[in-house]
């Protein structure tokens, strides 16, 4: 139980270091940010589209920026309450296992 718990926090531990450093460069520039998404997720500039097409013009920089922000807010939030839920089962687990191994003085 315990390894599995140490394992999530680890999983847990990376994805916040992860998102961070997410949040930190998309704060920065944002345009580069998306930009090396799409090169990074696309094998070709298919994503690249006029800027007059019904897609761009429905969905301007500004929607991805605040979509972005929302994610990672959430994520961050999430990831932050799942840390401190496996402190406290931790915390749990061996206050429990602990309970029957203190010796009496007689």
């Amino acid at each position: 139980k315990t390894s599995l718990l140490n394992s999530l926090s680890s999983g847990a531990s990376f994805t916040l270091i992860i998102t961070l450093i997410f949040i930190f460069f998309s704060t920065i520039d944002f345009t580069n940010f998306f930009t090396g998404f799409h090169i990074i997720t696309f094998e070709t500039n298919n994503w690249l589209l006029d800027p007059s097409t019904k897609l761009i013009q429905t969905f301007p920089l500004t929607y991805f920026q605040e979509t972005i922000k929302t994610l990672l807010t959430t994520i961050i939030f999430q990831t932050i309450a799942l840390i401190l839920t496996l402190k406290i089962l931790k915390k749990g687990i061996k206050d429990y296992s602990s309970c029957g191994k203190e010796t009496t003085k007689t």
